[in-house]
């Protein structure tokens, strides 16, 4: 359900022109859905939905078939989920990290929402040192394993212990996904 979620969220975020980040964004989007005729949603059912405040509420349908409609796909969240399903597969091509190919020392910036970044020290098969990090869980010198960087998708870590074996996972970027860059 949350990768719907997201992929509805960025199909909102294109018809809207923007990525949703103020306040005001969220005003704005609950206007234009009202304008469009698909339906009615406040701004702080948006808030919630973008994860904007924090809320632990379910998501209501009614609201999933609004924001679907607003997206263009007039059977609502349903037909939404079936469009994903039947174009969600296939090979990703743009802006994917083959962790394999770095070289040992390889430094990797990864970034995502609200200012979290972690510095990347890779060692060898797809474990990396936290070099530095700046508003995360996750502190410096914590050895983690990833094997793939997706510009815009979620990313998971698992963290590891001194064996190099997993103790749990880390995700980062869950709303709005991450960037990523290398350093040197």
């Amino acid at each position: 359900m949350e990768h719907y979620l997201y992929l509805l969220r960025v199909a909102v975020e294109k018809r809207f022109g923007a990525p949703l980040q103020t306040s005001r964004d969220y005003y704005t989007l609950s206007d234009e859905i009202s304008e469009s005729k698909t339906g009615s949603l406040s701004a702080s059912t948006l808030k919630r939905l973008w994860g904007y405040v924090h809320d632990s509420h379910g998501k209501h349908r009614s609201t999933l078939d609004i924001l679907a409609r607003y997206a263009g796909y007039e059977g609502g969240f349903r037909d939404f989920c079936s469009h994903c399903d039947a174009s969600s597969s296939g090979f990703e091509m743009e802006r994917v990290l083959d962790v394999f190919a770095l070289p040992a020392g390889a430094i990797v910036s990864v970034t995502w929402e609200p200012q979290r970044s972690l510095l990347l020290r890779y060692i060898d098969r797809c474990v990396f040192t936290v070099a530095e990090a700046a508003n995360t869980k996750i502190p410096a010198g914590t050895k983690v394993r990833c094997a793939r960087l997706i510009d815009s998708e979620p990313l998971l870590l698992d963290i590891l212990d001194k064996a190099d074996s997993p103790v749990s996972l880390y995700h980062a970027g869950k709303i709005n996904g991450i960037h990523w860059e290398i350093i040197n």
